[in-house]
């Protein structure tokens, strides 16, 4: 894909938080922008290689959030029916995921909100997942950013997944993924696919990933390859887990 690197680095978050900034500050692109790029290349991904008729969508705060409210607006432009279960009270939102709400609503896509709390949100969202019956989940609860165990409806939502018995489509990294260390934290959604941005997390290569990763797919976002030299130049080391691998072929797309 166009704006995909052509080696495949393994990024920390405050990497991938570089990344973004570099694109905003040193390009001029603006983060509605890459998010709207994300956004319509994994509904691309989901319609291309899962056609789904029903897709439900879990959203949370934050861009990751925000992705998602764009990818089901992709999601329904391109026929398909699409549900979005809120984790979070939509006064909440703000910034790119506000403006991606507000579009929603004027599309008038369907929606819900959990109760708050994590064992209402958890019963909530299993009923709505049951009455509403998708062919998948798309996972748009905690991205990159996540670095304590997800806990309240986000947590809620997070076990509903695992208990939904559907497969489920993390974007960017599961929700409760740990993209600083490489390791999941409690609870973390159990993914078939994996949509990540630019280039994998930290912790995607390890074995261990695949339990909740599954497989994970580059999506670009128009990022200029040049600048991933500038945007990786902070020096931070991530760990060398090459004796831990998975073998590329099934774990992973290249674009």
């Amino acid at each position: 894909m166009a704006g995909a690197p052509e080696t495949i680095e393994f990024v920390t978050a405050k990497q991938a938080r570089r990344i973004d900034q570099t694109a905003q500050e040193r390009w001029g692109i603006p983060s509605l922008v890459l998010m709207e790029n994300a956004a319509r290349g994994c509904a691309e991904w989901i319609v291309l290689h899962l056609s789904p008729q029903r897709v439900a969508i879990a959203v949370g705060p934050g861009n990751n959030g925000g992705d998602g409210l764009a990818i089901a607006r992709h999601l329904s432009i391109a026929g398909v029916k699409v549900h979005v279960v809120l984790a979070v009270a939509p006064t909440r939102l703000r910034g790119d995921a506000r403006i991606n709400w507000e579009i929603n609503l004027r599309l008038g896509l369907p929606w819900m909100e959990l109760p708050a709390g994590e064992s209402a949100a958890e019963v909530a969202c299993i009923a709505e997942f049951d009455r509403w019956a998708p062919d998948i989940v798309v996972d748009a609860l905690l991205g990159t950013g996540a670095d304590q165990p997800p806990r309240g409806t986000v947590a809620g939502a997070i076990r509903a997944l695992l208990a939904c018995r559907r497969p489920v489509v993390a974007v960017d990294v599961p929700s409760g993924w740990n993209a600083q260390t490489g390791v999941p934290m409690t609870p973390c959604v159990r993914a078939a696919h994996t949509l990540t941005m630019v280039t994998p997390k930290n912790g995607f290569q390890m074995h261990e990933c695949r339990a909740c990763v599954g497989q994970w797919h580059v999506i670009a976002i128009g990022f200029p390859v040049a600048l991933m030299p500038l945007a990786l130049a902070d020096n931070e080391i991530v760990p060398d887990l090459s004796n831990q691998v998975a073998a590329r072929g099934a774990a992973a797309d290249k674009p």
